[in-house]
């Protein structure tokens, strides 16, 4: 990976949903090609090489010691994965989990590895929230570096087993998503679910798929989970 450090002028962007978003990296070695995020880090960045290139903004740390309240919900990351590799080496991601815990902030993170566990101690300490995005059991060719869905799996139960409060995001969802074979592994280890669909498929020139939401209830009921359908 290409890794480019800059001073960023401000770390926390607020959502249509009313709640703010950190992205302390951007660019992500997991290199997904259904990610969208790649348009925006193009777009504000000028990331042309998404896939191999990660942005560190340095001063992540001091930003949102200085900006983030008490009682802000903040979710890392909306762009890339806070806990990609070049997190074992930086630790932006912990050290932003101890400011926004210190200050009083409801923290929400979504990743796709397992290193989350490392972090357990903070995530417990500040009742932080952890989703993992899966969309499949299986290793498939549109997730081409992330970590392995069994690894992801057995991460979110060691959480839960921790006693910290977890969800999963099936997102989005593709032709070989099998969304029943993912909440049969997963239930006893999630809170709850958000399920979504395929976005910017002509920009990011992959084939659109529109996800069968009929069967998603279905298999909400029939595992008697909370379900979010964001579609």
């Amino acid at each position: 990976m290409n890794v480019k450090y800059i001073r960023a002028k401000s770390i926390l962007t607020k959502s249509t949903l009313g709640k703010y978003t950190i992205n302390h990296y951007v660019g992500c070695h997991h290199a997904c090609t259904y990610c969208y995020a790649r348009l925006y880090g193009k777009k504000y960045y000028g990331l042309d090489d998404w896939d191999n290139t990660v942005i560190v903004k340095q001063n992540a740390v001091q930003l949102a010691r200085k900006s983030v309240k008490p009682g802000m919900t903040v979710w890392m990351s909306s762009m890339s994965d806070p806990y990609q590799p070049i997190e074992a080496k930086e630790k932006l991601t912990r050290q932003l989990i101890g400011v926004l815990g210190a200050k009083g902030a409801n923290i929400e993170i979504l990743t796709k590895s397992p290193l989350v566990l490392r972090d357990a101690d903070l995530i417990k300490r500040y009742d932080a929230l952890v989703g993992f995005t899966i969309v499949s059991t299986r290793r498939i060719d549109a997730e081409r570096r992330a970590p392995h869905p069994k690894a992801r799996i057995e991460a979110l139960k060691k959480l839960k087993e921790n006693g910290i409060r977890t969800y999963l995001f099936v997102g989005p969802i593709l032709p070989e998503t099998d969304v029943e074979e993912i909440v049969r592994q997963t239930h006893k280890y999630a809170d709850f679910y958000y399920f979504d669909r395929l976005r910017h498929v002509k920009e990011l020139g992959i084939e659109p798929f529109r996800p069968d939401k009929a069967e998603i209830m279905r298999v909400a009921r029939e595992y008697e989970i909370k379900a979010h359908i964001l579609f």
